[in-house]
């Protein structure tokens, strides 16, 4: 069978994740793996072991470039006898056009926003769940990142999916965050809590402080590293943000999982979340987290086990487990011991790209 990986969206996390599935899918020599991408400098699609791969180099301004692009992909698709296609990553436009030149054809989609996060401008919201919508009914199987965005799918119809076929696969690890020397290091946790990622009013910063702010008026005072590009000044008070120190940039992998090592524990405080690849990363370091039961936490975190799930917007529920988890050294390391076992047995990307391969198994 001829199979093609599309992704476009190819910043940060995302473009990690389909870089890194495609090179575990494509070891599997039972099937044809074509990719689909555009030019990027930092990852090298054109370096992964696919029978062939389409790079596009396009101005997303210019509607004569577009058309262009879908011209050259309709030609590829052709050429290759596409018979299968995984889309791994959102796009506002080639992934429309390539479901339905593919119409009729086994097609997975991996749907990372159900409902757009509220960090996303409005139009790119609409645009987004036209997208969602029109590729998601278009394909056979639709892919989520954990029981809960599915069960949400279907008891709320998003998107008119609740009569979907839809399957649950979880996001893996990173393995550009991984750095095995480092887990066999020795380090002080100097710092208390760390937040990482980028800086936005859903990651519930504000929340954090108020959490914060509660500790200070109990007797308890801790350091809090945020690593991430972004501006605090527009939801968090002038005199909060001394409650911090922030590092208001974006760190190179082995920065990150130098603050993940030297923490005692990572909060999570968000809003509102769909998928999440934060978690798998710091159960590599072997750190417990503290979470809100918004998207893919309540599933990825064992709650007691490998951290807390605390209600979201409950600043003073997430500042007696920031408490009770800085002050206990035992239970902290024990769970953390946990969260390592669990990223070995769960979060494995060769073990995430097998289940993929075997949806076209279930297809066939």
């Amino acid at each position: 069978m001829n199979v093609l990986l599309v992704g476009f969206n190819l910043d940060g996390a995302m473009g990690d994740n389909y870089y890194q599935l495609c090179n575990n899918m494509v070891v599997d020599k039972n099937y044809n793996w074509f990719g689909l991408s555009q030019k990027n400098k930092r990852l090298k699609i054109d370096e992964i072991d696919f029978k062939d791969v389409l790079i596009l180099e396009y101005n997303k301004k210019n509607l004569f470039s577009i058309v262009h692009e879908i011209k050259k992909i309709k030609n590829f698709i052709k050429e290759k006898n596409i018979e299968s296609v995984f889309f791994l990553t959102p796009n506002l436009v080639f992934n429309i056009a390539i479901s339905l030149i593919l119409k009729g054809k086994k097609m997975f989609y991996f749907l990372h926003d159900p409902i757009p996060h509220s960090g996303e401008k409005i139009l790119r919201r609409l645009v987004i769940n036209l997208q969602n919508k029109i590729v998601s009914h278009l394909s056979n199987t639709v892919v989520v990142a954990s029981d809960t965005i599915s069960s949400s799918i279907k008891r709320n119809n998003i998107l008119g999916l609740r009569n979907k076929k839809i399957e649950v696969i979880e996001l893996g690890l990173l393995d550009n965050l991984a750095f095995k020397q480092l887990t066999q290091e020795k380090s002080e946790e100097e710092i208390d809590i760390l937040f990482f990622g980028r800086i936005e009013h859903y990651k519930g910063l504000d929340v954090l402080a108020q959490a914060l702010r509660y500790s200070e008026s109990l007797g308890n005072n801790y350091t809090c590293q945020i690593v991430g590009k972004g501006s605090l000044n527009e939801f968090i008070k002038d005199k909060d943000l001394s409650l911090f120190n922030i590092n208001n940039e974006y760190v190179s992998d082995y920065e990150l999982a130098s603050f993940i090592k030297k923490s005692k524990i990572v909060v999570f405080p968000y809003k509102n979340a769909t998928g999440t690849q934060t978690i798998q990363a710091v159960y590599y370091y072997g750190k417990p987290v503290i979470v809100t039961n918004v998207g893919c936490f309540s599933d990825y975190v064992v709650n007691g086990v490998t951290g807390f799930i605390v209600d979201n917007g409950n600043y003073k529920e997430l500042a007696n487990k920031i408490d009770f988890l800085i002050k206990d050294y035992d239970i902290r390391h024990k769970m953390g011991a946990n969260a390592q076992s669990v990223t070995k047995a769960r979060f494995s990307m060769n073990m995430i790209a097998k289940k993929y391969i075997k949806l076209l198994k279930i297809e066939n």
